[in-house]
C-alpha cells in the first residue's frame, strides 16, 4: 500500500503537526460509536472518526491523551467551544482536529495501525505506508 494525504475542510489545533498511530473508532451506527471497541493506550494516537464527532468523544480523546481527531463533521457549536477551549486549557497538550468530508470512507478498513501525522495550517493528513 502506498501513503496517502487526505485534505481537510477545516483543521485547528494547539500545534502545527502531531503525529501516531492511526486508530479507527468503529460502532454499528453514529450513535454508537465508542471507545470500547479500541484495544490498549490512546495516548498519542490519531483517532479517525467516519462519522460526527460527538462531545462526549472529544472529551473523552483529551483525557485518554489522543493527540489527533479526524471526522467527518462536528456541530458548530463544539467546533467553537473547541476553538476556545485550545486557547486556554489545552495549551499543555498537543492536538490537532480535521474535518475531511469526502475521501475517508476509501481508506478506512487500509489505515488502521499505520502512522499518520495531522498538518494543520495545510489542513491535511498524511498517512505514510509503514505499519508502526
Amino acid at each position: 500500500m502506498k501513503g496517502y494525504t487526505l485534505k481537510a475542510k477545516t483543521a485547528l489545533g494547539t500545534a502545527k503537526k502531531v503525529s501516531g498511530k492511526i486508530e479507527v473508532l468503529k460502532g454499528e451506527n453514529e450513535e454508537l460509536l465508542s471507545f470500547r471497541n479500541l484495544q490498549g493506550s490512546l495516548k498519542g494516537t490519531i483517532l479517525i472518526i467516519p462519522a460526527e464527532i460527538p462531545k462526549s468523544i472529544l472529551e473523552k480523546a483529551r483525557a485518554l491523551g489522543v493527540s489527533g481527531i479526524v471526522g467527518k463533521k462536528i456541530a458548530d457549536e463544539y467546533l467553537t467551544q473547541l476553538k476556545n477551549e485550545l486557547k486556554t486549557s489545552w495549551l499543555s497538550f498537543s492536538f490537532a482536529l480535521l474535518i475531511i468530508e469526502k475521501g475517508m470512507e476509501e481508506i478506512l478498513d487500509k489505515v488502521e495501525g499505520k502512522m499518520g501525522t495531522i498538518e494543520v495550517k495545510e489542513k491535511k493528513l498524511v498517512i505514510s505506508n509503514k505499519l508502526t
